[in-house]
C-alpha cells in the first residue's frame, strides 16, 4: 500500500477508543509485538495505550500505515470465524471512522481507497445503507466476502461477477 497520508488526532483517539473496545488487553499487546509496535505510555486502559502508540508511530513515520497495519492484526478475518455478525458490526464501526480518510476495510481484512467522507451524516450514510441493504436478506457469508466492497458501492454487475469468481 502506498503510504497514506497521517490521520488528524480526532481520528486518532476515535479508532483507539474504537479497538480498545474491540479486544483484551492480552489481544492488543500481542499484534502490538506481532507488528514490532512498542508500547512505552506507562497507560493501564486499552485505548491510551494504543492512543500513545499511534500518535508516536504516525509522528515517526509520517504516514499511517502501520496503523493501518495494527488494525488488520487485530480484526483478522480468522479471530472471528463462527463470529460473522460480530466481526460485520466491528467492521461497520471500523468504516465509519476510516470514512473521512478515505479508506475501507474489506471483508477479507484487507483496506482499500474510496472516495472520503467530508460530513459526518456521509459517513454514517455509508454504514447505514450497506446495513440497509442487507438486512431481512438471508445473504450467504461467504458471498459478502467476496463482493462487500462493490455492494458498498451499488456496482451490482460486479458484486454478482466477484461473487461468483468467489464461489466457483
Amino acid at each position: 500500500m502506498t503510504a497514506v497520508p497521517p490521520f488528524p488526532e480526532a481520528q486518532i483517539e476515535s479508532l483507539a477508543r474504537f479497538l480498545g473496545e474491540c479486544a483484551t488487553g492480552t489481544e492488543i499487546s500481542r499484534v502490538l509485538a506481532d507488528r514490532r509496535l512498542t508500547d512505552k505510555s506507562g497507560e493501564s486502559t486499552k485505548w491510551r495505550r494504543l492512543h500513545w502508540v499511534f500518535t508516536t508511530v504516525q509522528h515517526s513515520d509520517h504516514a499511517a500505515n502501520r496503523i493501518l497495519d495494527f488494525i488488520q492484526g487485530l480484526l483478522s478475518p480468522a479471530r472471528f470465524v463462527g463470529r460473522h455478525d460480530e466481526f460485520e458490526r466491528i467492521r461497520a464501526d471500523l468504516n465509519a471512522r476510516l470514512a473521512f480518510a478515505g479508506l475501507d476495510f474489506g471483508a477479507d481484512g484487507q483496506f482499500r481507497p474510496r472516495a472520503a467522507a467530508r460530513t459526518l451524516d456521509e459517513a454514517e450514510a455509508r454504514v447505514r445503507t450497506i446495513q440497509a441493504k442487507f438486512r431481512g436478506r438471508r445473504i450467504h457469508a461467504e458471498v459478502l466476502k467476496y463482493c462487500s466492497t462493490e455492494l458498498m458501492q451499488d456496482n451490482y454487475f460486479h458484486a454478482v461477477f466477484e461473487a461468483t469468481k468467489g464461489l466457483a
